[in-house]
């Protein structure tokens, strides 16, 4: 698998679990760093073939992703934008 591992995928996704009680503004550019490290290695697994190792991981991400959009400030869109890719 040319992308990683499903087990660093998931390490990935659990990173994008947000603590309601942190600062809503900080970490975004580190959290949207997680969301396109995961969308990347997903287009490479299924540009090799491996949708069905990438489609799951895509799944699990959609929820923390949009919880987080309700905890962290996204004014500049950029959150929203990186659900959307």
């Amino acid at each position: 698998m040319i992308a990683g591992n499903e087990s660093e995928l998931t390490v990935l996704v659990d990173r994008l679990r947000r603590n309601r009680r942190r600062d809503p503004h900080a970490g975004g550019h580190a959290y949207s760093q997680v969301a396109g490290e995961i969308a990347d290695r997903c287009a490479r697994l299924i540009d090799a073939g491996e949708a069905t190792i990438a489609v799951p991981v895509l799944r699990k991400t959609v929820d923390p992703m949009t919880a987080a959009l309700t905890y962290m400030d996204s004014s500049s869109g950029r959150l929203g934008d990186d659900l959307a890719t």
